[in-house]
């Protein structure tokens, strides 16, 4: 379903969202809509008994173990 939305924030750009809001799909996916998908999604992969981690420290972790410089990372944490 890949329907171009306005972007939220500039009307003169348009996207194409990469998750939906499946119950009304013209509406948009809110923050804490995606934080649920996540942490939903994550504790698929861990064993039962086992605290998931935090995926904002994975996200840094990965980004760091990939290369990318710790400016650009501690940028994209604030």
């Amino acid at each position: 379903m890949d329907v171009p939305v306005p972007h939220p924030k500039d009307k003169t750009h348009s996207i194409v969202p990469l998750l939906r809001n499946s119950k009304r799909p013209s509406e948009p996916v809110v923050a804490t809509t995606i934080s649920v998908y996540m942490n939903t999604i994550s504790r698929l992969f861990v064993p039962k008994g086992i605290r998931p981690p935090k995926l904002r420290a994975l996200g840094s972790t990965l980004a760091a173990m990939a290369g990318v410089p710790i400016p650009d990372i501690m940028v994209q944490g604030n």
